[in-house]
């Protein structure tokens, strides 16, 4: 599985970039892949591929964060 630490934005910051994308997306020909508000964070750190079983590991190392 594919991982990364990220920062959720909050409801504010991600309806201004959801509205900014829809924009975008209407103005846009371009065949384009446009994520979702739902989607939307800030990265940290990518993991990379992580086996499943150390998932819960990682959950636990970051929980104080």
């Amino acid at each position: 599985m594919r991982c990364f630490t990220a920062i959720e934005l909050d409801a504010t910051w991600r309806r201004a970039l959801g509205n900014w994308i829809a924009e975008q997306r209407a103005a846009d020909t371009r065949d384009v892949r446009w994520c979702t508000p739902e989607q939307l964070h800030i990265t940290l750190t990518f993991l990379g591929q992580v086996e499943p079983n150390r998932i819960p590991a990682i959950c636990d190392a970051l929980a104080p964060v």
